[in-house]
């Protein structure tokens, strides 16, 4: 039961109403759609508010994680609340080379990573406010990296392209940082929702490699507005977000540090037609443009609708360092569907995304596939009993090079000539890592849910493409790496106790010789007092 403070503020458990929406149980509640357990509800605008977790409970408690999450019944929008987010610890270690496993934030170098997050949430009424901060220490052993030709600290930079600040290592020494994480405070009104956040955001339909915004990257200081629950117009249902945030380098980038922090653009929308259930169709679009000498400003906001295409006279005055109006940019811009199946228990999605603008209209229909990637993926419920789900996943990302680099410069994915930092923050892809390395990946994965927790066994198969020259020919050799993961999740009372380990093996790693590597993951997490 809640205990109460002065002031009649509820000390509530964390439960259905935990302010930030991992995506441990933001995959759970949307396994819970499959089942018919949760309402049908738009998945790629994420992160969910607060009133929206309200709304995607559970309809009933026949479900194998029912006891462990509880209830804490109908949402008092009138009285004060404040939730304790539950403290986390988790350590993380990689020999002899270092694989990412949805770390967020978080880099995991060779040897151990510790990894720790706690916060609170307040709310009241419309009003939520919450401060999730992470801070992360990774000892960054040494390990064989990429030549790519540099020396000094310029060595740890990326080997496979000059255009963007992906380092294969953070620097020789251990490599620490504090913060904000998934802090935010906003407003939802009945219609529309607002507020400023550090949190990761996810557009699109993806699971684990979400092309343009995904959970497995970094979230950045943003504003936002949007819908604050999806606008029912009678023919559809539409939900979408507005956004401009600060993106920032990291200390390998190709870039100067006084002119490397960027302004970040962008929107995401859906729509779900009246007449079939569960499917929703929507776009995003996001810019990258130079920090402005005057800072960001509301009309920023709208950077993301202007023109699809690139025009001689928009290239000279945007792109020419001589030109007064010289603003560096860069765009990505997809579209996706997601359609889900209840009665079924299943559900298909896809996405294709194009990296920077064309010329025009015949460009466009000519090389639609340039520089571009796509994901496709499903989920289906193999077994759906009160006390145990069976979930089977797929996922596939392809980024290659076309053979369209015949006949004309095609860049890696997320990468631009004037901007050379890319689709990162921090060094970190914002998308998916997939991507990020020019290539292809896939994963393949069962999942069990009981009472007592969950099981997975997980596979992967991620391939980056050597390139032959500047104009992009993929040559036949790939360093492809293959891992196997297995993963627990235990409930002991109040705790949660996750142990997975995760064995990988590099053919041509770097593009020379194999390698293997082992990850093993522990942590714990801790459902404070009065928690269910």
């Amino acid at each position: 039961m809640p205990r109460q403070l002065a002031g009649q503020v509820a000390v509530t458990s964390p439960g259905w109403h935990e302010a930030t929406v991992g995506s441990e149980l933001a995959g759970y509640l949307r396994i819970l759609q499959l089942a018919g357990r949760s309402q049908p509800y738009p998945w790629s605008v994420r992160g969910f508010s607060p009133r929206e977790i309200d709304r995607l409970a559970p309809r009933d408690t026949l479900h194998p994680w029912a006891r462990h999450l509880g209830r804490t019944g109908p949402p008092r929008y009138l009285s004060p609340r404040v939730s304790f987010l539950r403290p986390e610890a988790r350590i993380i270690y990689n020999t002899p080379f270092p694989w990412a496993h949805g770390d967020g934030v978080a880099w995991a170098g060779v040897g151990p990573t510790t990894v720790a997050r706690a916060g609170v949430q307040a709310r009241f009424g419309p009003l939520s406010l919450t401060l999730a901060p992470i801070a992360f220490q990774a000892e960054n052993d040494a390990f064989v990296l990429m030549d790519n030709g540099q020396d000094g600290d310029r060595r740890f930079a990326s080997a496979l392209s000059t255009e963007i600040d992906l380092p294969q290592r953070f620097g020789d020494r251990p490599y620490a940082r504090l913060d904000p994480g998934q802090s935010t405070v906003r407003l939802d009104l009945p219609l529309v929702a607002a507020g400023i956040s550090t949190a990761t955001q996810v557009w699109g339909p993806g699971l684990s490699q979400p092309l343009v915004l995904g959970d497995a990257g970094p979230g950045f200081p943003h504003v936002f507005i949007g819908t604050s629950v999806p606008l029912n117009l009678w023919i559809v249902r539409v939900h979408g977000r507005l956004m401009v945030g600060r993106l920032e380098q990291s200390a390998y980038s190709p870039t100067p540090a006084d002119s490397g922090d960027r302004l970040a653009a962008g929107f995401v929308a859906t729509v779900s037609p009246r007449w079939t259930p569960g499917l929703e169709i929507g776009v995003t679009r996001f810019y990258h443009q130079r920090w402005p000498a005057v800072g960001a400003r509301l009309d920023d906001l709208l950077l993301p609708f202007q023109g699809l295409f690139l025009s001689d006279a928009y290239w000279l005055r945007k792109y020419d360092p001589s030109s007064p109006d010289y603003t560096p940019e860069n765009q990505l811009a997809s579209v996706f569907a997601r359609w889900v199946f209840p009665r079924s228990g299943g559900e298909v999605f896809g996405e294709f995304l194009r990296d920077d603008r064309n010329h025009d209209t015949r460009d466009l229909i000519a090389e639609p596939d340039q520089q571009s990637a796509f994901v496709v993926g499903f989920q289906k419920l193999l077994r759906c009993a009160p006390t145990s789900y069976a979930v089977l996943r797929g996922e596939l990302v392809s980024n290659r090079i076309t053979y369209l680099g015949l006949l004309r410069i095609q860049p890696r994915l997320y990468t631009h000539t004037a901007l050379y930092q890319g689709h990162t923050h921090r060094g970190i892809a914002l998308g998916s890592a997939f991507a990020a390395v020019g290539g292809t990946g896939g994963t393949i994965a069962l999942d069990v849910y009981r009472p007592d927790g969950r099981w997975t066994v997980e596979g992967t198969r991620v391939a980056r493409h050597a390139v032959a020259d500047p104009y992009g020919v993929p040559l036949s050799r790939a360093d492809a790496a293959y891992a196997l993961r297995a993963e627990r999740l235990v409930f002991r009372g109040g705790w949660e106790f996750l142990a997975a380990a995760t064995a990988i093996l590099d053919l041509q790693r770097n593009f020379r010789d194999d390698g293997f590597s082992l990850r093993l993951d522990l942590g714990t997490r801790l459902a404070l007092r009065g928690s269910p």
